[in-house]
């Protein structure tokens, strides 16, 4: 295996890798994207059911990277991916265990650190973790981007009635539109 030969076996197998991780984006990660892009537009109109169906969608695509490739260079995405559309698709022990791993990884930050952290809040809120759930969104309504904040505003409203605070409701709605409030 030496002079050209090798190399031209050296390129191949670089080839098919390449081709394999390529895949693995288009196929799982892109595909899983776009079906949580298609449930984030619906949770902006507060259509939290049809937004579900989406979810579960996304949720199937990225967990069939994580168990597909394990070692994946996109894992800490699919995790992301993974947990986020399941806790929208009210599967919250899923969630969680998704969710933890992708937060604690040293590269899960900005945005999709927020919303995972938004989702995990909404899985808490579900649960009857109302403490938690209001500690992890209140730290959330400040946040950048307005999606996110509008969304835990929303969540910790619901913690905030589970809890029988009214006055705290009250407070969190503040400047949220009232066609998101159809609970």
């Amino acid at each position: 295996m030496t002079g050209a030969s090798g190399r031209y076996m050296i390129s191949g197998l670089a080839a098919v890798w390449l081709l394999g991780t390529g895949c693995v984006y288009y196929n799982g990660i892109y595909n899983a994207k776009d079906a949580a892009r298609a449930g984030d537009a619906r949770l902006r109109r507060g259509d939290e059911v049809d937004a579900s169906t989406h979810f579960q969608l996304s949720a199937a695509r990225a967990e069939s990277v994580l168990v597909r490739h394990p070692q994946s260079r996109w894992r800490t995405r699919a995790l992301y991916l993974a947990g986020r559309a399941a806790a929208w698709s009210n599967e919250c022990d899923q969630a969680t265990r998704r969710l933890s791993e992708f937060l604690s990884h040293p590269g899960s930050g900005g945005p999709d650190r927020d919303r995972a952290r938004l989702a995990l809040g909404a899985c808490d809120v579900r649960s009857s973790r109302v403490a938690i759930a209001r500690t992890r969104l209140d730290s959330l309504i400040a946040v950048r981007d307005p999606e996110t904040a509008r969304q835990a505003r929303i969540w910790a409203a619901r913690a905030a009635l589970a809890a029988g605070d009214r006055d705290a409701v009250t407070r969190y709605l503040v400047g949220v539109d009232g066609g998101a409030l159809q609970w």
